[in-house]
Order: C-alpha cells, then sequence, then structure tokens
C-alpha cells in the first residue's frame, strides 16, 4: 500500500477539511453504507465520515467490491476489512464473478458494483449509500463524455445527493480536489492503495489523467470543467420534472408489472419528455442499467406518434411494445427473458416468491409462465376476450421438476385465491422512481 509522492498544493490545516453534514443531511450514522475500495478517495471518505459520526462511527458499515479482475483485488479488499476492524467498523466483502470476457468491462463492472451495494444496502437496513468521488472524477466525465457526443445528460454534473431504483446514493467528496483529500490522508499518516489499473492506459480515463498539464495549459482545468457540468446538471433537473409529470400524466403500471401509456397526453409533450418517459417506462419493464440508443429511442417514439394505439408489436430494450385496448402497453419480451431462478432469490431483477403454503416442496423455482407451462398447469384458466395471454405467459410462475405448480397472477386474472404471493423488488418495479432520479 505505497504512499504517494510528494504533491505539490500545500496541506490543508484540519480545520479547513470539507464539512459533509449538507451531504449527509437527515441522515444518522446506522443510516449509511459506505463503498470503500481503498483508494485515496474513498480512504479519505472514510475518514471524514468517520470525523462527522463522531462516537457513532461504530454505527457505519463500509463495503468493498471484488471484481476479481485482477490477482490482488481479493489481498485488497481484506486490507480494507482489516482497517475497519482496527477502527471497530463493520465490513462486508461483495465478490463480483459475473464478468464473460464480452462487452464493455468498465461498463459491466459499474453495473455490477451497484446491484451489489444496494442489495447489500437492502438486506443490511441502509437508507444510504456513499461513494467518493471527487471534483476530479467530475471533470474527468465530463470530456470523456464530450468526446461521444454526449447532450444534457451526459455532460451535467454527478449530483451529490441522487435517489435511483429507490435507493439514495451520495458523493460527499464531489466538491474536493484529490490532491487536497490525499495531504489530508498523509497529514494523519494514514496510507492508502494505488490501484494499478490507474496507469492503464487502455482506458481513456487513465489518459485523460496522464494528459492533465496539456489540457490546463488549454483552459481545460479541473473547475472549469466541473463548474460547467454543474451549470448542465441545474438544466437538467428541469428537463427531469417535466419528464416526472409526464410520466404521472401518462403513466400506469398493473401488478404484474406492465406499463400502460396514454397517447394522447404522452403525444402532446414535447420531445426530451417524451424520450424521457419512453426511456424510464422501457428501463423497468426490461431491467436494463442504461437507457437505449438515442436512434433507436428516437425511431420507437416516432412510431407511437404516428400509431398510436394501433401500433403493431415491436421489441427494443427486452421489452415488447404494442398497442391494445385502446392504449400502448410495454411488457416484458418473451425471448429476452432469463432462465429461472432459485424462488427465493430476485428473478429478471424483479420477482420474488413472498408467501407459500407449508406443504410446499423444496427446491422451488420462480420463472415466467410460459405458454407451455399454461397448458400443462391449467389450461381452461382464465378464458374470455379480455384475457391478455401474452402478459400472462411472461408473468412470473413458481415451478417444480419442471412443472409449473403456482401462477399467482394468472390466479387473479381468473378471480381465483392462492396461498402463494410473489412480490415485486421495492426498488426497481416502478416506472415512477426511474423518474425521480433525485
Amino acid at each position: 500500500m505505497p504512499l504517494s509522492g510528494d504533491l505539490d498544493t500545500p496541506t490543508p490545516p484540519e480545520s479547513d477539511l470539507p464539512d459533509l453534514s449538507a451531504a449527509l443531511d437527515g441522515l444518522e450514522p446506522r443510516d449509511l453504507l459506505l463503498a470503500v475500495s481503498g483508494g485515496s478517495d474513498s480512504r479519505a471518505m472514510l475518514e471524514l465520515v468517520r470525523d462527522w459520526a463522531g462516537d457513532a462511527a461504530g454505527d457505519l458499515l463500509v463495503a468493498t467490491v471484488d471484481h476479481g479482475l485482477r490477482p490482488g483485488s481479493a489481498a485488497e479488499a481484506r486490507c480494507v476489512a482489516a482497517t475497519c476492524a482496527g477502527l471497530g467498523i463493520a465490513h462486508r466483502i461483495l465478490t463480483w464473478t459475473g464478468w464473460t470476457g464480452e462487452g464493455n468491462l468498465q461498463a459491466a463492472a459499474r453495473a455490477a458494483r451497484r446491484d451489489l451495494l444496494s442489495e447489500l444496502a437492502r438486506q443490511e437496513g441502509r437508507s444510504a449509500i456513499l461513494l467518493g468521488h471527487t471534483r476530479d472524477d467530475q471533470a474527468e466525465t465530463v470530456l470523456m463524455r464530450l468526446g461521444r457526443g454526449a447532450g444534457v445528460d451526459g455532460l451535467s454534473a454527478m449530483a451529490v445527493r441522487q435517489r435511483q431504483a429507490g435507493c439514495l446514493w451520495i458523493r460527499p467528496l464531489l466538491g474536493q480536489r484529490r490532491d487536497r483529500l490525499r495531504h489530508m490522508l498523509q497529514a494523519r499518516e494514514i496510507s492508502w492503495i494505488e490501484d494499478p489499473s490507474n496507469e492503464d492506459d487502455r482506458f481513456l480515463r487513465i489518459r485523460l489523467r496522464q494528459a492533465g498539464a496539456a489540457l490546463d495549459a488549454l483552459g481545460l482545468t479541473v473547475d472549469g470543467l466541473a463548474d460547467s457540468a454543474a451549470a448542465l446538471g441545474s438544466a437538467r433537473e428541469v428537463l427531469e420534472d417535466a419528464a416526472l409529470a409526464l410520466g404521472h400524466a401518462c403513466l400506469s403500471e398493473t401488478v404484474r408489472g406492465e406499463v400502460r401509456l396514454a397517447h394522447d397526453s404522452y403525444s402532446a409533450a414535447r420531445t426530451d419528455s417524451r424520450l424521457r418517459v419512453l426511456s424510464a417506462a422501457l428501463r423497468t419493464v426490461g431491467g436494463a442499467a442504461y437507457r437505449p440508443r438515442q436512434e433507436d429511442l428516437a425511431r420507437l417514439d416516432a412510431a407511437l406518434l404516428s400509431g398510436g394505439p394501433a401500433l403493431p408489436a415491436r421489441t427494443l430494450a427486452g421489452c415488447l411494445v404494442r398497442g391494445r385496448g385502446g392504449q400502448v402497453e410495454i411488457l416484458r419480451e418473451p425471448a429476452r427473458l432469463p432462465d429461472p431462478a432459485p424462488a427465493d432469490q430476485w428473478w429478471d431483477g424483479r420477482w420474488r416468491l413472498a408467501d407459500r403454503p407449508e406443504d410446499a416442496p423444496d427446491r422451488l423455482v420462480i420463472g415466467a409462465l410460459t405458454a407451455a407451462g399454461w397448458r400443462d398447469f391449467a389450461p381452461d384458466m382464465p378464458s374470455g376476450p379480455d384475457c391478455d395471454r401474452l402478459a400472462l405467459e411472461v408473468a412470473p410462475a413458481i415451478w417444480h421438476d419442471g412443472k409449473v405448480i403456482a401462477a399467482p397472477f394468472l390466479a387473479e386474472a381468473a378471480g381465483q385465491p392462492t396461498p402463494w404471493q410473489i412480490v415485486a423488488h421495492p426498488r426497481r418495479s416502478s416506472v415512477f422512481l426511474r423518474l425521480t432520479p433525485r
């Protein structure tokens, strides 16, 4: 765990350290889960949050995500665990084993980290997750996204506090420079872990850090870029508020997880609001971590405007979008459904078995009902012109030894009571949570 070398900026006095009270307003130490990798930013965050917590610091919870992508990552996680043990703070190591070698590694790692942390927060009753992003990270992100032709959302600032999928994410150090935080650690004789991937110039973020002096000479300073991001962040908030208002006007949700869209309200709105609402609905139903590509989203929006409730079925982002019964419905695409999972785990990111009869067998799994499962389980239930067979076929059911033994949503559609209960994930199942990022 080598310390950084000499730094160019003076060491701030202890009285001049960041005040976290605004970022953590309304929270207690027992509410917090800190994501700490052991690098200088997150290690400084741990130290400053301990100062803020005072005598209640022992109520904090720290987690380190081991992505398993480098030989030393497990040892680094254990090092953070040992540090926390010495401080009297509980620590958890979260291990990711989901990298397949395909796609964008950094995006996949970010999504895995978010899912692991949010699930731990839910299990431990923590209402807020703290991340160690700094002002330097803010500026680097703006430059990276500028090169990709990003719009307002991409170029606007990361928020200090952001509610996403039902969880409050806080970046208490977002206004601080990395060098300042490292000076604080050195003054307290606290070491940190130097991640060797921070020297890997295959990654654009690392190349931007290495080009820092040249960028400063061109006037592209960290502070200037971060200030621009903050200004665009204010503009984004106005657009998000407009999209939320449109969502309340035109969207509704069913207990099975479909989203329905009132065409008249939707088509009368501005383009930006429509695309935000449509993206939120697709991500809620399809489970994607990020919005669809802009061109794909715009193409579907144009089809909705022209086709409305008569829209022929089409697919995007794991969803099937169709006109039905005088409105537009967004439901799960059958071909993109995941394999069944143990019934006590979240299937498709949204559904889990919550209640069962006392005599229910073991080794239950949860998965889509499917047409074949419905046919074997209850071929005559329900029936009639109002029966939405496709929506029921993609709805979750309980399987045992290759056969459906319970289909609560099918029973509900038929008006029949059932002792089985499948519940939706409290943070991933509402489109309105997707539309309420703050």
